[in-house]
C-alpha cells in the first residue's frame, strides 16, 4: 500500500514571498526544470524570487503526493541515455564527468543566445547491459529521436576526407547536420590537433551530436508556459508594448504557434521585443504561418545576417517557375480558410529528385539555403522536412533589399518514365 500523506490542496499553496500559485511553479519545472522556473519567478515578482523557490521545494516535499516521480502525469523534457561503457568513461571519471556538464551549459546558454529560446535541464541515465555499451540516445518528452555509437578507441576530426584518404587513414564519416565528419584512431588526434584540425573524444562527440539534433525540436520548447514566463520577463523592460499585443490582440496560445513557426523554420527569436512590435500592427487571421511571415519580414536584417555568417559564399537552390506553378496550384484551402499543400505522390517524387538533383551542385559541408517566391515559401519547410531535407527557406522579402544570394542550381521537375509505360502524371493537386 502507498504510505499515507496528509491531505493538501494544490490550489491554494502559493510560493512563499510570491502571489504564484505552487501548481504553476510545478508545471513549469516540469517543461522548463529549476533554472527555468527561476526565470519565471524573478519575471513574475521582484521579492525573494530564489527563496521562495526553495521554500516551494520544501512544501513540496512535505506535502505533495505520491513521491515516485514515475507517477505524476508529466515526462521530462529532454533526457540522455548512455551506453554502458560509454557512460563508464563519462560519468565515473569525476573530471570527464564535470567537463561534460560544463559542456551542457554551454550549450544551453549558446542556444539561447543565438535562438531565443532556453533548452530545458537535460537528464542523463545509464541504460543496462542488454544496450549497446558506446551507444547514446537523445530523448525529447521521452521519444528517442536520434541514437549514435562512439567507437571504442577513435576520435571524430572535421579534416576532411580527402586529405585523409591522401594520407591513408582510415575512415568512416558521419553526418552531422550539412557537415561531414570523420572517425578516426585515436592515436591520430595529436596530429590532427597539430594540423589544425578539431578533434573530439567521448563525451565532446556526444555534445557535439546533441548540439545539432537539438536544433530541429526548438520549437517543442516553446509551450504556453515557456512563452507565459517570456511575456513576463519582457514586461518589466516594455510593459506598454507586451500589453499592446498580450492579451489585447493575441492570446497566449497565439503568441506560441507564431513563435513555433519561427522557430521551426531556424527564424532566432532572440529579439523578442522586433516579433512584438511586427505583431502589434499585423493583420490577424486564422493562420499562425501567415503572423510569422510579418514577422519574418520584421527580422530581415537578423536573416540576412545569419546567412552571411554561416556563408562564406552566400548563394541558394532556387525553385523554378515550374516548379512555383506546381506548388501554387497544390495549395487547398479548408473550411475555416487555413491553407496547406496538397501534392500527389507523383508530383512530390519529381520535386525530391528535382531538389536531389540541384544538391549535387552544393560545394562539401554547405548550409542548404533554398529561395521560393513569399506567396509558396511558407509550404516548404513542411514538405522538406517530410522529404528529409534539411534547408533554410527564405523569399527576397526575409533579405535586405541590398543583399543578394547568387544561384546555385535551379530545382527542376524531374520526371522519370516508368519502365515500359508513358511518363508520370503531372496532376499536381489532389481534392482533400
Amino acid at each position: 500500500m502507498l504510505e499515507s500523506h496528509r491531505p493538501v490542496e494544490f490550489a491554494a499553496l502559493v510560493v512563499p514571498g510570491t502571489d504564484v500559485p505552487l501548481h504553476v511553479l510545478l508545471e513549469t519545472i516540469a517543461s522548463s526544470g529549476i533554472e527555468g522556473a527561476e526565470l519565471y519567478l524573478k519575471g513574475v515578482t521582484s521579492r525573494h524570487a530564489a527563496a521562495g523557490l526553495r521554500d516551494a521545494a520544501n512544501v513540496l516535499r512535505a506535502n505533495a503526493e505520491p513521491a515516485d516521480e514515475s507517477l505524476l502525469p508529466f515526462v521530462p523534457p529532454l533526457a540522455v541515455e548512455l551506453g554502458a561503457g560509454l557512460a563508464d568513461t563519462i560519468m565515473n571519471d569525476e573530471a570527464a564527468r564535470t567537463r561534460f556538464d560544463d559542456m551542457i551549459n554551454l550549450v544551453r546558454r549558446g542556444m539561447f543566445e543565438e535562438t531565443g529560446i532556453l533548452l530545458p535541464g537535460i537528464r542523463i541515465r545509464t541504460l543496462g547491459p542488454g544496450h549497446p555499451s558506446r551507444a547514446y540516445t537523445l530523448k525529447v518528452f521521452e521519444i528517442p529521436v536520434m541514437t549514435r555509437m562512439v567507437p571504442r578507441e577513435q576520435c571524430l576530426t572535421n579534416a576532411p576526407g580527402v586529405w585523409l584518404s591522401e594520407r591513408d587513414v582510415t575512415t568512416t564519416a558521419e553526418m552531422m547536420g550539412p557537415l561531414v565528419f570523420h572517425w578516426v584512431d585515436r592515436n591520430l588526434s595529436e596530429q590532427l590537433d597539430a594540423e589544425g584540425f578539431h578533434v573530439w573524444q567521448d563525451h565532446a562527440c556526444v555534445i557535439l551530436a546533441l548540439s545539432w539534433e537539438l536544433r530541429r525540436h526548438l520549437h517543442r520548447f516553446l509551450g504556453i508556459q515557456e512563452v507565459r514566463a517570456m511575456m513576463s520577463q519582457l514586461s518589466s523592460a516594455f510593459p506598454d508594448l507586451v500589453a499592446e499585443v498580450i492579451p489585447a490582440r493575441l492570446k497566449i496560445g497565439q503568441l506560441r504557434d507564431v513563435l513555433q513557426c519561427l522557430a521551426r523554420e531556424g527564424v532566432s527569436i532572440r529579439d523578442m521585443r522586433a516579433v512584438l512590435e511586427a505583431l502589434a500592427t499585423a493583420q490577424l487571421g486564422p493562420e499562425p504561418c501567415l503572423l510569422a511571415e510579418t514577422v519574418r519580414a520584421a527580422l530581415r536584417d537578423r536573416i540576412t545576417y545569419s546567412i552571411i555568417r554561416d556563408t562564406a559564399e552566400p548563394c541558394a537552390l532556387v525553385i523554378s517557375e515550374e516548379v512555383e506553378e506546381v506548388l501554387r496550384g497544390a495549395v487547398v484551402a479548408d473550411n475555416a480558410g487555413r491553407k496547406s499543400l496538397q501534392l500527389a505522390p507523383a508530383m512530390r517524387d519529381q520535386i525530391q529528385r528535382g531538389l536531389n538533383k540541384a544538391l549535387l551542385a552544393a560545394p562539401a559541408n554547405w548550409r542548404t539555403i533554398i529561395l521560393a517566391p513569399p506567396t509558396i515559401r511558407r509550404f516548404l519547410p513542411e514538405l522538406l522536412e517530410e522529404l528529409g531535407i534539411d534547408a533554410l527557406t527564405v523569399s527576397p522579402r526575409d533579405l535586405l533589399p541590398t543583399f543578394k544570394l547568387n544561384t546555385l542550381a535551379l530545382i527542376q521537375l524531374e520526371n522519370v518514365p516508368a519502365a515500359g509505360g508513358p511518363p508520370v502524371d503531372e496532376a499536381g493537386s489532389i481534392n482533400p
